[in-house]
This record gives structure tokens, C-alpha cells and sequence, in this order.
């Protein structure tokens, strides 16, 4: 029986049957559904048009930014895309986040901070960034820490926070209350405790609880 303040032992065959489906986990870059890039960010991207972009694609995108410098925003783009997929507004909001110098150096630098294993800096300077939140800004911390260490942080968006309240709320009372992530790093820094130990108490890594909190809430939309 599980000790800690989440008890998943229920889901344990479930957890287990995502540790193969993480690095595959994706969706389609469908060049028509984001078609309003500029051609200079489409041709960086360009070796994925009408392919299906993968957390390890992503995450190889984010190494090779780390070992030639080259092409910031390669990975970044690569994490939209990977997170909006094919909303409609992705492509909207990506523009806004890429639309001046100091929004393009914040990027720059928090992948830096990344690097340096500063993820409090990091995690400061995307915040910088106008309209981007908790659940994107995690997802670019998620993919370049990643690439650099074993101790990553993870994706805390609002399918994972809906269901960290489902799993230990009766339904009755979940469905009175809008449930959203905290964009508070003292939070995030908590929820990425609680995610590596329950992936030790489960035996996995620690992106497979988190993928498997994010599909076991399937009906709701960011």
C-alpha cells in the first residue's frame, strides 16, 4: 500500500503500460493548420511539415541546441507545435511569443538557465514572455531539462492539475470548482517533488506519472 499523499496503487497496471508510450507520445504538424508562421520560422522547422513531432524528437531538438547554439528557436517552435498541435489558435499565440527581440532573448536565456541547472532563473524569464503560461512554460522546461539532466522538471498543465484534484476529491465536490495549475515556482517546485516520488515509489520516470495523469483526463481541453 502506497504512503504517499497520493495514492495511485489502484492505477499501477495503467502507469506501467505508459513507460513505453512517452517518447512517442506526439501529434502531426499540419502545415495548413499553421500556416500563418512566418517562412523564415517554417523553414526551420521544415524537416517535420505534414511528419508527427514526438516528446523525443522535441527533445532531441533541444541537445543539439545545447551542443551547436544554432537555431534557439528551433526547439521552441517544436514545443508549440508539439502542445498546441492542431488547435487553430497555436499558431496565434506562437507568433506573439516569438514577435520582439526581448521576448526571443528571454527564450534565449532561460535555455541557458536550463543548462546551468537554474531552472528558478529559467522558469522567471519565460514568465517575462506576454500570454505564456504555466502549462507552455513548463512544457519548454520540461523538454530542455530533459536534454540536460536526469533530474528534469515536468509538464504542469491543466489536464495534469484537474486530475491531481480528481484522483483525491470526490467528483461531487471537483465538479463544483474550475481547477488550473499554479503559475507560482514554489508550486511548481512542489508539484515536480510529488512527481519524482511517486515515480520512485512506482518505478518508472518520472514523465510517465505525468503522462498518465494527463490521458486519464482526456475530456478536458486546455
Amino acid at each position: 500500500m502506497s504512503n504517499s499523499i497520493m495514492n495511485l496503487d489502484k492505477y499501477k497496471k495503467d502507469i506501467l503500460s505508459f513507460k513505453s508510450k512517452v517518447a512517442s507520445s506526439g501529434c502531426k504538424y499540419n502545415a495548413e493548420t499553421w500556416s500563418k508562421l512566418s517562412a523564415p520560422h517554417k523553414k526551420v522547422i521544415a524537416d517535420f511539415k505534414e511528419k508527427t513531432i514526438t516528446r523525443a524528437h522535441v527533445i532531441k531538438a533541444y541537445e543539439d541546441y545545447y551542443k551547436n547554439g544554432k537555431n534557439v528557436l528551433r526547439p521552441f517552435l517544436l514545443t508549440m507545435i508539439w502542445g498546441f498541435a492542431d488547435t487553430g489558435y497555436g499558431t496565434h499565440r506562437t507568433n506573439k511569443y516569438i514577435d520582439s527581440k526581448d521576448n526571443l532573448k528571454h527564450i534565449k536565456e532561460s535555455l541557458d538557465a536550463v543548462k546551468a541547472k537554474d531552472i528558478k532563473t529559467a522558469f522567471a524569464l519565460l514568465k517575462k514572455i506576454k500570454g505564456l503560461g504555466i502549462s507552455y512554460i513548463s512544457k519548454v522546461l520540461y523538454f530542455a531539462s530533459k536534454a540536460v539532466t536526469k533530474d528534469y522538471v515536468l509538464i504542469f498543465d491543466i489536464r495534469v492539475a484537474r486530475t491531481l484534484i480528481n484522483i483525491n476529491t470526490k467528483k461531487e465536490i471537483a465538479d463544483l470548482v474550475n481547477i488550473y495549475p499554479s503559475d507560482r515556482y514554489e508550486d511548481y517546485v512542489a508539484y515536480n517533488k510529488l512527481m519524482h516520488d511517486l515515480a520512485k515509489e512506482y518505478k518508472v520516470d518520472a514523465d510517465v506519472i505525468e503522462l498518465f495523469l494527463f490521458d486519464l483526463n482526456k475530456n478536458d481541453n486546455e
